[in-house]
């Protein structure tokens, strides 16, 4: 079995920078970075965009922390050091934490550009 499993992680528009530094540092690869953003909801499915989603692979492990900030400060602390990366900022952990939605988001519909007509 894989230590990585596939989740739905999904943030607010607001706090995207934020989740990008926590995912880059999640994500020992190129691009955890750019997890949040590309991939937009809103409540009606037409812009602007309230929330960002990302289908993303992640250690099974730290599914359970990502709601906790104690437990997920430690992990990232942790993960910071092991990839020798720059520490997490206690201020954007609370952010995604707070922020966080684990699984499928409710009442959120992805936004989809439509192609003009020919």
């Amino acid at each position: 079995m894989s230590e990585y499993i596939r989740a739905k992680l999904t943030i607010p528009v607001e706090i995207a920078d934020a989740a990008n530094r926590v995912a880059a540092v999640f994500d020992p690869d190129t691009g955890g970075g750019d997890t949040f953003g590309p991939a937009e909801l809103s409540p009606t499915g037409e812009a602007p965009a309230t929330h960002y989603m990302a289908n993303t692979l992640i250690k099974a492990q730290y599914l359970p922390v990502l709601n906790s900030y104690e437990q997920a400060l430690a992990a990232l602390t942790q993960l910071a050091d092991v990839y020798g990366r720059e520490r997490p900022d206690p201020s954007d952990v609370a952010a995604f934490c707070d922020g966080v939605i684990v699984g499928e988001p409710e009442g959120l519909v992805r936004i989809v550009e439509q192609e003009p007509a020919a």
